[in-house]
């Protein structure tokens, strides 16, 4: 009994690992193992939260907001992929607000391929859409983190709003998909320093891995296993303590 509850526990324990291992969406690769993480119908949730007005990025006002992102379509990735242009990809979306209505920030709400992720670290940061409308000096670095590919941007614009613009992205290396959005824009007051700056960020709130629940059920089913056996187990040994014995029958 204990021998065949082993194997089954150790049966699911090596499917949850398999789960966890193989990538959300089985699609092809192009040659350079680039590929969607993400599938149409996908639904993402963030949450939105503003203060001022930050009007690089169409948004004025403070507020909180919970939005929601569905993937309409994804196109084609290219064969081979060589430069910003051909990573910067438009996968067809709809953004909204919880009560229906339409949200036209141009934020980089869109998904990015995911596989190689040394080549879209590379590629990615000259390919968004940084709201840089006058001369600026400007830094800028992409980064791998364990779970996410990082892009920090900073520019100083010189035009006649002279302000300090900060910018930090994330995208899941899971499934490609945006996973944080920071914003912080510093104007220049009229003695050469720092006004009160304002700011935006948008964080996701849906699970990271859309495998989850599936995953949740199945660890469900291997804890009501363990305990049935268990139960099962204390009942043998009661029976078979409570059975009379052959000389006592005598």
């Amino acid at each position: 009994m204990a021998s065949a509850l082993a194997k089954t526990v150790g049966s699911l324990g090596a499917l949850l690992l398999l789960i966890f291992t193989l990538p959300p969406v089985l699609a092809q690769s192009n040659a350079q193992g680039l590929r969607w993480g993400v599938e149409a119908g996908d639904v993402f949730e963030y949450d939105w939260t503003a203060q001022g007005n930050v009007t690089k990025w169409n948004v004025s006002g403070s507020w909180s907001e919970r939005i929601r992102i569905e993937l309409e379509s994804l196109p084609m990735i290219p064969v081979n992929v060589y430069s910003s242009e051909d990573i910067a990809l438009s996968p067809a979306i709809s953004v909204s607000l919880q009560n229906g209505t339409p949200v036209t920030s141009r934020l980089p709400w869109r998904p990015i391929p995911i596989g190689n992720w040394p080549l879209v670290s590379l590629l990615l940061p000259q390919s968004m859409p940084w709201p840089i409308e006058y001369p600026a000096v400007a830094t800028i670095n992409a980064s791998l983190t364990p779970t996410t590919c990082r892009v920090d941007y900073e520019w100083y614009e010189t035009g006649p709003s002279r302000a300090n613009h900060t910018v930090r992205v994330e995208y899941l290396l899971l499934d490609g998909v945006l996973s944080s959005f920071y914003y912080e824009t510093a104007p220049e007051d009229s003695y050469g320093g720092e006004g009160d700056p304002d700011n935006m960020e948008l964080v996701r709130v849906t699970p990271s891995d859309p495998r989850v629940p599936l995953t949740v059920a199945l660890l469900a089913v291997v804890v009501a296993l363990v305990l049935a056996a268990e139960v099962r187990r204390r009942h043998m040994v009661t029976a078979r303590l409570t059975r009379p014995t052959r000389s006592a029958l005598e």
